[in-house]
């Protein structure tokens, strides 16, 4: 009797027929409490109803018991990973492995699992046991890649992306992962026009357009760069991270006052993250409003003590009020906080002579001229000169600072083509 209403609850399973399915398996385990698909499908159907409480109940009752064969160990771990209870999950996984060596779709939950835990490395190692099988899997391709790159090893991930886009070139979750990888590694060029394909595919995603324009505004083309935030504004007007690098563009630009009704906006969505603060000072600094930049340098502080820009920024302010001591000492908390900060070292060392502080100054030249070789942004030209004392050194610093502030150079407007037109036109420039 038991066994027919089973075969039953799962035909209406298969067929859709949901509440059905939920009311048999229910009969079942009225008669055998214990029956382990009808707990395991039954979950599966609780869980995907957003009846978690029910599901976590059921799974339980499941997992305390002996799984016998390997699509059991599987359907619970499937259930327990949309609980999120990873640890679980993946001993059920590892069990229908042991019985099923060579498992596809084990070797796949296993390696979602363990990215939910940033277990990366066991992540990318199911990955690759299930590329074994089926190395022609994009989506496979694309899930690799993501461990690679929290893995720190952005190539490698590219080089995946790069094996799912040739699997399947229409694959906009391809394009968009190439894209994010490349923006992290600061090839922006080549991650515009990865977002420019994703977007081919995927127009409607306001997240797509947000970072091309961070992309281009790294690039310094902040009029293009407002254009790609106001595109991500149209799909989403409350998009608090486009309100955010908007603003961003339009201090850039000098236009302050709109900077900081995109950051009123964006704090308006959410109020506790800290660079909204830092940037609505930039911004109040811009407009020489010093009280109002100070009162968000130390909101900023106090929702992220470690937040190594405020203390660059409010270290910025009181250098310029003449209180040298105060912005040495906030350009030394940045620079234990986070010391690749663009320019801090050679700042920090310009304050400190400020302060008649010389102690430090030969070392500072040491780290400096060991950033410069290394191609590290560490000191401004003109800070240079008054610190380092080889002009080769001086010369080097000036490069790195100009190929940072413009990065590439724009397209020609003319390339040298020979203008054909009915009428001529003349034109008068004057500089």
């Amino acid at each position: 009797m038991t066994g027919a209403v089973l075969r039953e609850a799962m035909s209406r399973h298969q067929m859709g027929q949901i509440a059905e399915a939920k009311r048999l398996y229910g009969e079942v385990l009225r008669e055998d409490p214990k029956q382990l698909d009808a707990l395991c499908y039954l979950a599966l159907l609780h869980t995907r109803q957003s009846e978690k409480p029910e599901a976590d109940k059921l799974a339980s009752t499941a997992l305390a018991q002996d799984l016998p064969t390997p699509q059991l160990n599987y359907n619970l771990g499937v259930v327990l990973q949309m609980l999120e209870r990873h640890g679980d999950a993946l001993a059920c996984f590892n069990k229908a492995l042991a019985l099923k060596p060579g498992y596809f779709e084990a070797l796949v939950h296993k390696g979602i699992s363990h990215f939910a835990q940033q277990h990366y490395a066991g992540s990318l190692s199911a990955y690759e046991a299930a590329l074994e099988i089926r190395p022609q899997e994009a989506g496979l391709w694309l899930n690799k890649g993501n461990a690679h790159l929290w893995l720190m090893q952005g190539e490698d991930a590219l080089e995946c992306y790069g094996k799912a886009l040739n699997i399947n070139p229409k694959f906009a979750e391809g394009h968009e992962a190439m894209a994010n990888a490349l923006l992290g590694l600061g090839r922006y060029k080549e991650a515009i026009a990865s977002y420019d394909s994703a977007l081919q595919l995927k127009t409607g995603t306001a997240g797509l357009w947000c970072n091309r324009g961070i992309a281009l505004l790294r690039l310094k083309a902040r009029e293009d760069a407002l254009v790609s935030f106001d595109n991500a504004l149209r799909l989403d007007p409350h998009f608090a991270q486009a309100l955010f690098q908007r603003a961003n563009a339009l201090s850039e630009l000098q236009r302050y006052s709109e900077a900081l009704a995109s950051l009123d906006a964006a704090i308006a969505r959410d109020s506790h993250i800290a660079d909204f603060h830092v940037s609505r000072g930039a911004a109040f600094a811009g407009l020489a409003q010093r009280e109002e930049a100070l009162a968000c340098y130390e909101q900023a502080l106090a929702l992220n003590p470690d937040c190594a820009e405020a203390y660059v920024n409010r270290g910025t302010l009181r250098f310029e009020a003449g209180d040298y001591r105060g912005a040495a000492a906030d350009y030394e908390r940045a620079l234990a906080i986070y010391p690749s900060f663009p320019y801090i070292r050679g700042q920090l060392a310009h304050y400190r002579m400020y302060c008649g502080d010389w102690r430090e100054l030969e070392n500072d030249r040491t780290q400096i001229d060991a950033g410069l070789i290394a191609a590290q942004p560490v000191i401004l030209p003109f800070t240079a000169t008054t610190i380092l004392t080889s002009p080769a050194a001086q010369a080097r610093c000036a490069r790195l600072w100009a190929k940072r502030e413009w990065p590439e150079n724009p397209p020609p407007l003319w390339n040298g083509e020979a203008y054909r037109h009915e009428r001529i036109r003349i034109a008068y420039l004057s500089a």
